[in-house]
């Protein structure tokens, strides 16, 4: 294969995002016979442990409350608050995957807690577990307390 000054650039931000695109990319450079180069940048500060432990504790405690089990309750929660995201494959294929955690940022993460949290004091009338911030060092509005 020669090497040609033809390269792809892509910029995303996750693990998941970035697998994809280096086997997209591998299945384009093979197809058209050519170097395909992926440069992988992050555009953003990643949810914080605090707030994955944090979150993780919530979908637990509502998973007791209901009788769920806490993974199905995180892919309601991802459902309801966070939607789909639409895209188009390498191979022109109309295609739609839940919007997960693992995308967010840390204040995306801490609105998205902010709602779960006044879901569950309104839905299932329960209060969760509360340190003094939700991962960002600031508590949740007065309103939800």
């Amino acid at each position: 294969m020669a090497k040609t000054d033809d390269e792809l650039f892509i910029r995303l931000d996750s693990d998941r995002n970035r697998q994809f695109a280096a086997r997209a990319a591998m299945k384009i450079g093979k197809k058209s016979s050519q170097i395909v180069t992926c440069k992988f940048t992050a555009d953003k500060e990643s949810r914080s442990v605090r707030q994955i432990r944090l979150y993780r504790k919530w979908c637990k405690e509502v998973a007791d409350h209901t009788g769920d089990d806490k993974e199905s309750i995180h892919e309601k929660f991802c459902e309801k608050f966070l939607g789909h995201k639409n895209f188009t494959s390498f191979d022109g294929t109309d295609c739609s995957r839940l919007i997960t955690t693992s995308d967010l940022s840390v204040n995306e993460m801490w609105e998205y807690m902010t709602h779960v949290y006044i879901f569950a004091v309104q839905f299932f009338e329960m209060v969760l577990t509360t340190p003094d911030s939700v991962g960002l060092d600031r508590p949740l509005p007065e309103s939800v307390h």
